[in-house]
């Protein structure tokens, strides 16, 4: 207890001996003119220091010994520098645009799933493992994800097969009706066996169309062909391994990328609706970030070349920020939470980015071209606005009081509209550019002595003269007074 009473008593004694030191020249200042001041209310003293400049009604000169005395020192306007960039929280999310659904063409049983090659345990030197795809592996465009047996593939390759005998059959009738002498063979006959066969192309040519639109891969379809063939030489040989895969139809990866989704097992009965992996590039991947919406506003500001943003991850702090481009700014505002949803792609060929990261996202905003920037210090709160000392004659070291528009104050930096709108300027704003001078110390105490100042000379002018009415000047004596 004891010692909180006493830091509580030599914290007040130093704000008192700053107070002091702050005040000290205002302090001589006032104990000048209460020493010095003649009897008449002459501050000469005062006058030597301070005087009311011709320049302005409201411009102040300070000697040079004042400018000492008082302490003033002034700094030079500058223009407004960039806005503290703005930092959002968000998040890392799969484009949508780069993910698609592998499903079966047919309904049908999975009979297989598809392997990937992965280094074996045993060291570098051992062979690779075979292993069934699973959540996280990475596939190539083409690869065999699984395999489903469809009796709809089974039934249109068999149809092939019965539509490349009749015309191996037709065609052989065809020509040998062709060879014989002319004339033994009715034309009628012909014809109508070149009807048959061309229908028989026809019925060849459907059959591979669907495979094909089935996405049936030319070798399958090749195989087709090849067991037609065997059939139409009566080849004893049986394909067995033909056989079994007569039906299947595979399920391939329609792009390169990782697979984030699987939703079935072997044995189990699948439609061609049904989503079997989900598959996602993600050499690319989009932010999602949430900005209040007030720093909407300042986002949809920037032009489109300048919408840009740095990603830094918030469970690695001593990461390199990635730099990104905004593509989507929200038009809706959450309600609860009054922020909206701005949107952007990101490299991430290197694989660094997990979906799900927590992220902060930094926009560098642009300074404002039409504000200028002066310590805060500099600026005198009059209760109507702000007001700064300008140096308008630095050799006679004289300075205008003027109001300004303060657009935005912050810790150390007020800032102010060089140039004020018209309906600014009627209320009495003035202009206040880069490059002028302004008063940072003493401002306040400044603008109390003008107006003293000013109250003096008003009350120091000799009483205008007053004004005879004309009716009640004397008759002039040339003409004499009015008898009647």
């Amino acid at each position: 207890m004891k010692l909180s009473r006493t830091l509580v008593t030599v914290a007040v004694v130093i704000a008192v001996v700053a107070a002091i030191a702050v005040l000290r020249p205002w302090t001589h200042l006032h104990r000048v003119e209460a020493s010095e001041a003649d009897p008449s209310g002459d501050l000469s003293a005062v006058q030597d220091l301070l005087q009311l400049a011709s320049g302005g009604k409201d411009s102040l000169h300070i000697s040079q010994d004042g400018l000492k005395v008082l302490d003033i020192h002034v700094v030079e306007v500058r223009p407004a520098p960039p806005p503290e960039a703005l930092r959002l929280p968000g998040s890392i999310f799969l484009d949508p645009g780069r993910m698609v659904r592998a499903h079966s063409r047919f309904d049908g049983e999975v009979v297989a799933m598809g392997t990937l090659m992965t280094p074996n345990p045993g060291g570098a030197g051992a062979p690779k493992a075979k292993r069934v795809l699973r959540f996280g592996d990475q596939v190539q465009k083409g690869q065999v994800l699984a395999v489903v047996w469809s009796k709809d593939v089974g039934e249109k390759k068999s149809e092939l097969i019965d539509a490349l005998s009749k015309m191996a059959i037709d065609f052989s009738m065809l020509d040998r009706y062709r060879a014989v002498e002319k004339g033994t063979v009715p034309e009628r006959t012909i014809h109508e066996a070149e009807r048959v066969y061309e229908g028989d192309i026809i019925a060849v040519e459907r059959a591979e169309r669907t495979l094909r639109s089935w996405r049936l891969t030319e070798e399958e379809i090749a195989a087709v062909h090849r067991e037609a063939r065997d059939i139409q030489q009566r080849a004893v040989k049986h394909d067995k391994q033909l056989a079994k895969t007569w039906a299947e139809t595979e399920v391939r990866s329609p792009i390169d990328g990782i697979i984030v989704e699987k939703n079935f097992n072997v044995g189990d009965i699948v439609a061609n609706s049904q989503d079997l992996f989900k598959i996602a590039d993600l050499s690319r991947v989009q932010v999602f970030a949430n900005a209040y919406e007030e720093d909407l506003a300042l986002i949809k500001a920037l032009p489109p070349e300048r919408r840009h943003w740095l990603i830094d991850l918030k469970s690695d702090p001593n990461d390199i920020p990635v730099p990104g481009k905004i593509d989507v700014i929200s038009n809706i505002i959450d309600p609860t939470q009054h922020s909206g949803a701005v949107m952007g792609s990101l490299d991430n060929r290197d694989g660094r980015l997990s979906i799900g990261q927590f992220v902060t996202a930094t926009i560098e905003l642009p300074p404002d071209p039409s504000l200028v920037a002066v310590p805060t210090s500099a600026l005198i709160e009059d209760g109507e606005g702000g007001v700064v000392f300008v140096e308008t004659d630095a050799g006679r070291h004289e300075f205008a009081r003027r109001k300004v528009v303060v657009v935005r104050r912050g810790r150390e930096l007020a800032y102010i509209r060089a140039h004020p709108s018209r309906e600014e300027a009627r209320l009495g704003a003035g202009t206040l550019v880069a490059g002028q001078r302004v008063i940072v110390s003493g401002g306040l105490e400044l603008s109390s002595e003008l107006s003293d100042l000013q109250s003096n000379a008003i009350n120091q002018q000799p009483p205008p003269t007053p004004v005879v009415p004309h009716s009640s000047r004397k008759s002039s004596s040339l003409h004499g007074p009015k008898t009647y």
